[in-house]
């Protein structure tokens, strides 16, 4: 991008817009999480509307774009219409769960942000290693310069002194740990039940060690690569059923929870799924948590009978309840 090497930095020219769980819920969110193959196309269009620096950022709590422009008003214009563009939604639809924050404003959030004070779950320890990855995909795209580097660097810092300095990382909570909560409070033994896990990228792990924890009678990993699924497994000492993505069908007949995290462009559960597995299930109960964002699982599926389904929005009640438990 343009203009990249300035010797005085002016953080008048920095814009964040974005949406979180504060303004927008999961079906809105999940609309501009872009996949990673249309990331580059656009950066290029960010940068053909006169952006000088950039960072996108998404999470399954936010979608945010960080950048500096000398016209914030142009910028911030370029932004509507590609969210317009991506989205197939006229910005009258959405504008009203967008942010925008000019200035020192963007250096107070985003320092709020990478230190998890504007997360679901505060304290988490999830977010800082998200942005950090979002923060490296921009640099390795060539849309950062020396504004976005210095200040990305300098919350990170931060976020490592909020850690080291105060007490929100004691008794740490995060949204693995919060999703196996979730299984618990659901039956009176989770040992004596059996759960698939989709996804063994960060959050998998984070999660199957949690489920490890609770001594389950069987846990099945689903996986695009076989690798990284046995990697984890191996990590933390751990024999689960391992299985590609294409017989998670097979596994739905089996097993009483299901907890999904995987990156896809298409729901990896559907409706059908779910009805032909419960016919092979008798009926018996099933309860799928989703905290994938885009989501995993096709929200249709409750219309069966005995299907249950919580996302990562149904999950902030829990994570309310650990916060006041905290504070007291």
């Amino acid at each position: 991008m343009n203009n990249k090497n300035k010797s005085a930095l002016n953080f008048g020219n920095l814009i964040v817009l974005g949406l979180s769980h504060k303004t927008a819920p999961v079906e809105t969110r999940e609309l501009f999480s872009l996949p990673g193959s249309q990331l580059s196309s656009f950066y290029e269009r960010l940068c053909e509307a006169g952006v000088e620096e950039a960072v996108y950022v998404s999470t399954c709590n936010r979608v945010e774009i960080f950048m500096t422009a000398e016209d914030s008003e142009s910028a911030v214009e370029t932004i509507k219409r590609l969210m317009e563009f991506y989205t197939k939604l006229p910005h009258e639809q959405f504008m009203s769960s967008v942010y925008t924050r000019y200035g020192t404003d963007v250096v107070k959030h985003l320092l709020s942000v990478v230190s998890s004070l504007d997360s679901m779950v505060i304290g988490e320890n999830e977010i800082t290693g998200q942005i950090k990855e979002s923060y490296k995909k921009a640099v390795e795209s060539g849309t950062t310069g020396t504004i976005m580097n210095r200040l990305f660097h300098r919350a990170f810092t931060t976020a490592k002194r909020v850690r080291t300095e105060t007490d929100i990382s004691k008794n740490p909570l995060s949204i693995a740990s919060i999703a196996v909560e979730q299984a618990k409070s659901i039956f009176h033994d989770i040992s004596t039940k059996s759960a698939l896990l989709i996804g063994a990228g960060e959050m998998g792990e984070l999660i199957l060690k949690y489920l490890v924890k609770e001594n389950l009678h069987k846990i099945v990993l689903a996986n695009r690569t076989s690798e990284n699924a046995e990697r984890i497994c191996r990590d933390i000492d751990y024999n689960a059923d391992i299985i590609s993505l294409n017989k998670v069908d097979q596994a739905l007949a089996e097993v009483d929870i299901v907890i999904t995290s995987v990156t896809a462009p298409h729901h990896v559960i559907t409706s059908a799924d779910i009805k032909n597995i419960m016919f092979e299930r008798g009926g018996k109960p099933v309860f799928l948590i989703d905290i994938a964002v885009p989501r995993n699982i096709d929200p249709s599926v409750t219309e069966t009978e005995n299907v249950y389904l919580y996302n990562v929005d149904n999950l902030k009640d829990i994570a309310d309840n650990n916060m006041r438990g905290r504070m007291q």
